[in-house]
């Protein structure tokens, strides 16, 4: 059973952390958005943040990666491998939706085969998460089984009471970190209930989506996708904002004699994903590569992993620029069910 600590704010925990030299990664306002970004001292944060515009994804999974350097200018292929090394990081201030993608992450990077450089920021990284406050109609968490307090994916979840703040200590991780913290005083279990009922009141999209993969297994040339997908410009910004979504291609991009192996983000809804070499696309149509995202999301990773690709944090809803809405296209899968 997790524990419940009294905690000064979140303030504390990256000001203690960053005394004692420690990689802090929180969000951070730039402009008018925020970002996760690393941090140095505790006036860099913003914790009255409503999301960060990116998740924290690319931390543990970056946009581009190197894998191993190579040669060709010698009889023998040359070929040295990145050292998979990453120092003790903690992530302050994250948003629930933001944690419980890293367990959906780990599924699929830590499965048959292990992903080592992903294993490694995971192993070497504390979560310190921060329940909402506020939300917007375009997050729906609530509807893919989540909360505005979730605990999943969190090391420690700090939660704004009446009285300040708490902090529920979930993992080893989380009591190593509590520990140094020196958190001792136990909190009211009552004024953590009270913020639950207070966070499930937050989100007012909600949509019934047990019945979804089912109809999405029986439905896959349904007139529903052209008619509310078509729109879709293949831009991937909604892939690329996701913090589950984790399509990946390894390149070789040489120059001259020498080069480096890359893992570089991709995504299904553009058009060169799934584009063979002989010109042909099987989805040669722009509603069939966004009826793929939501058929990944909804249907194919469920069926493996028994939950759903999706935290409902909204970014894709958001940063669409044609106003597709991800939310919408549920409702109305929902509403045939």
């Amino acid at each position: 059973m997790a524990k419940l600590l009294k905690i000064e704010s979140p303030e504390s925990v990256v000001e203690k952390l960053t005394s004692l030299e420690k990689r802090v990664i929180a969000p951070v306002r730039d402009g008018k958005l925020h970002r996760f970004l690393p941090v140095k001292r505790k006036e860099e944060v913003d914790f009255g943040y409503f999301q960060a515009e990116g998740s924290m994804k690319g931390f543990f999974f970056p946009a581009t990666e190197g894998i191993l350097k190579f040669s060709t200018g010698t009889k023998m292929p040359q070929v040295e491998e990145h050292e998979i090394e990453f120092p003790e990081t903690f992530v302050v201030g994250c948003r629930p939706c933001d944690a419980a993608a890293l367990p959906i992450q780990d599924k699929v990077f830590e499965w048959d085969y292990v992903d080592e450089f992903y294993k490694a920021r995971r192993d070497s990284t504390t979560i310190v998460s921060l329940a909402c406050t506020c939300a917007d109609n375009n997050c729906f968490c609530t509807s893919m089984g989540l909360a505005p307090d979730s605990p999943e994916g969190s090391d420690i979840l700090m939660v704004k009471t009446e009285e300040g703040f708490l902090a529920e200590v979930l993992t080893k991780k989380g009591e190593k970190l509590a520990s140094l913290l020196d958190l001792k005083e136990k909190g009211s279990s009552e004024d953590r209930r009270r913020s639950a009922v207070s966070a499930s009141k937050l989100i007012t999209r909600k949509f019934k989506s047990e019945g979804v993969p089912g109809w999405l297994e029986s439905n896959f040339e349904d007139p529903l996708w052209e008619k509310m997908c078509t729109k879709c410009i293949g831009c991937a910004a909604c892939t690329f904002v996701c913090p589950t979504c984790h399509c990946f291609d390894i390149v070789d991009e040489p120059v001259g004699t020498s080069g480096e192996r890359r893992k570089n983000w991709d995504a299904c809804t553009l058009w060169h994903f799934t584009a063979h070499a002989s010109g042909y696309n099987p989805r040669d149509m722009q509603h069939k590569r966004y009826r793929q995202r939501i058929m990944h999301k909804f249907d194919y990773y469920p069926d493996k992993f028994g939950k759903f690709l999706c935290t409902g944090c909204g970014r894709c809803i958001r940063v669409c620029p044609v106003s597709l809405d991800l939310a919408e296209v549920l409702e109305e899968i929902s509403s045939r069910i």
